[in-house]
C-alpha cells in the first residue's frame, strides 16, 4: 500500500474518507484526486460506478472501460483501502461510515442532494478529464 495520509499519534481518531466516481480511462487526473483524498484521511473508501449508473450520468457511450477494468486499474494504483461498487445515485448509505466526503470541484449534479457535514472539494487538473481524452481521440 502506498503510504500517503495524515501523520497521527495513538490518541488520534482514524479518519475515514469516501469518494466515488466512474474512474474510466484511468489517468493522471484520477491519480491526483486520489492522492489528495489520501492526504486528508487515514482510510479511503472509493466507490466505483457501475456501467448502468455511468450511462445514466454520462450518456449511452460511456463508460469506455468495463467495470472490471476500472476496478483493476484502481487496485493497481494502491491508492484505495477499499473499493466498493456503487449502483445507485444515492450515496448516503456509504456516507454513514465516512468522516469526510471527497467530491470533485465540478460536483456531480445528478447525484441526489445530501446534507453532509464534512465535504471536501478536490480541485481537478485543468484540461485533464476522461471526457477531454475521448474528445481528443475523435
Amino acid at each position: 500500500m502506498v503510504q500517503v495520509g495524515r501523520q497521527k499519534n495513538v490518541a488520534d481518531k482514524i479518519i475515514i474518507g469516501f469518494t466515488r466516481g466512474v474512474w474510466d480511462l484511468f489517468h493522471e487526473g484520477h491519480i491526483n484526486c486520489l492522492i489528495k483524498c489520501r492526504e486528508q484521511c487515514d482510510y479511503l473508501i472509493v466507490g466505483v460506478a457501475t456501467d448502468y449508473i455511468t450511462r445514466v450520468q454520462k450518456g449511452q457511450n460511456r463508460p469506455i472501460n468495463s467495470l472490471e477494468t476500472r476496478l483493476t486499474n484502481l487496485r493497481k494504483s494502491e491508492l484505495a483501502d477499499k473499493l466498493i461498487i456503487v449502483d445507485n445515485l444515492d450515496v448516503s448509505p456509504y456516507l454513514q461510515i465516512a468522516d469526510v466526503w471527497f467530491k470533485g470541484e465540478e460536483g456531480q449534479p445528478n447525484l441526489r442532494p445530501i446534507e453532509f457535514a464534512n465535504i471536501v472539494y478536490i480541485e481537478r487538473i485543468p484540461e485533464i478529464s476522461t471526457t477531454q481524452i475521448i474528445e481528443d481521440q475523435e
